[in-house]
């Protein structure tokens, strides 16, 4: 009986991992649903400067509570008694942050700081993941909503 507990916590306790890995992509190329089908104002613009950052992911918590709860139901079978309690404990404790870690850094990204001058001769910033070729002197295309800008490259 104490083996099928211990399993059904290991399968729970993974489905909460990987439920923590959601995509957040931070992309010029990227739409959420709700961001499908609405009008943006779209400029032209020239890129002046291109520079390489990291971007941090939204942290959960979940990796945190699902390798707390993983690593601790392993050390529920390590032991009797009082000495299971305890790895359970110890277990528990670095599976947390081994699961924190592990979810900050799959939630990182590279990313590029993009400055443009656009036509107005009014110069902007934005911030995205690296995932398109953008690059000093180049043309792009700068669309902006009530919520997000992004630079895409003009073709």
């Amino acid at each position: 009986m104490f083996k099928k507990i211990s399993l059904a916590a290991v399968i729970a306790a993974s489905a909460i991992l990987t439920s923590g890995c959601s995509t957040n992509h931070y992309s010029g190329s990227e739409y959420r649903a709700g961001q499908v089908m609405q009008g943006m104002s779209a400029y032209v613009g020239k890129v002046v400067s291109t520079r390489k950052v990291k971007i941090n992911g939204l942290n959960t918590g979940m990796g945190l509570v699902g390798g707390a709860a993983l690593a601790a139901t392993a050390g529920s079978l390590v032991g009797g008694g009082t000495g299971r309690l305890v790895s359970q404990v110890l277990f528990g404790l670095a599976g947390a942050v081994i699961g924190a870690t592990a979810e900050g850094k799959m939630s990182e990204y590279n990313g590029v700081e993009i400055v443009v001058l656009l036509g107005n001769n009014k110069m902007i910033a934005v911030t995205q993941v690296d995932d398109a070729p953008i690059n000093k002197g180049d043309l792009v295309n700068v669309l902006v909503s009530s919520s997000d800008i992004r630079v895409a490259p003009r073709n």
